[in-house]
């Protein structure tokens, strides 16, 4: 029940209370972002055109990948990679926030086994102070994006060969439709900030 700052940023910061008082509050600084650069494994699902795991070494668009299975990928597909947090990054009074960067278009983020929440519009970023460890730490990203790419990608190939079955399909499977930026984008930071009791 005790009052609180979170400080993301150094400055000096002046605070109000509802009786009028101020108060003064510097922070010199605080800890620099921790960039998680991957490479990352991502999965897709079996049956929908992209293979069941890609790597990727750094984050894009799948609409930029040279393998159509990707580029033209609609659905659901997760990313996994681990990264390091030094222990002194952890102190007492640390908060701790998962920000993702981009997201076309939806997040689920799990974090050493722990589902945190969904993420469907920006900022996307999450709390993780009580999830995240001191050392090696597993993180799952699984990110889903509209039909739009899938339907444009269909108009390439025989009805046979297409994967998925609309109604609307005259009015949005067309080659010509611009693909929209699809998946995990980023940059993946790790931000820190003091948490200072007033």
């Amino acid at each position: 029940g005790s009052p609180y700052l979170r400080v993301w940023t150094p400055g000096t910061y002046m605070l109000h209370d509802s009786r009028g008082r101020s108060r003064s509050v510097a922070v010199a600084a605080v800890p620099q972002p921790v960039e998680i650069v991957g490479p990352w494994q991502v999965s897709f699902p079996k049956g929908w055109g992209a293979p069941e795991d890609a790597s990727f070494e750094k984050l894009a668009s799948w609409t930029d990948s040279d393998d159509a299975g990707i580029k033209y990928f609609s659905g659901r597909a997760a990313y996994r990679t681990t990264f390091d947090v030094p222990r002194d990054r952890l102190a007492t009074g640390t908060s701790v926030e998962l920000d993702l960067g981009a997201v076309q278009q939806v997040a689920r983020v799990t974090l050493n086994g722990r589902e945190l929440g969904i993420l469907w519009k920006p900022p996307y970023s999450i709390d993780i102070t009580g999830a995240v460890r001191a050392g090696k730490n597993t993180l799952v990203v699984e990110v889903a994006n509209t039909w739009a790419n899938r339907l444009t990608g269909d108009a390439f190939l025989p009805p046979e060969q297409r994967y998925a079955r609309s109604n609307m399909r005259a009015s949005l499977s067309r080659k010509d439709t611009p693909l929209q930026p699809s998946g995990l984008l980023g940059p993946v930071r790790i931000i820190l900030a003091k948490h200072m009791k007033l």
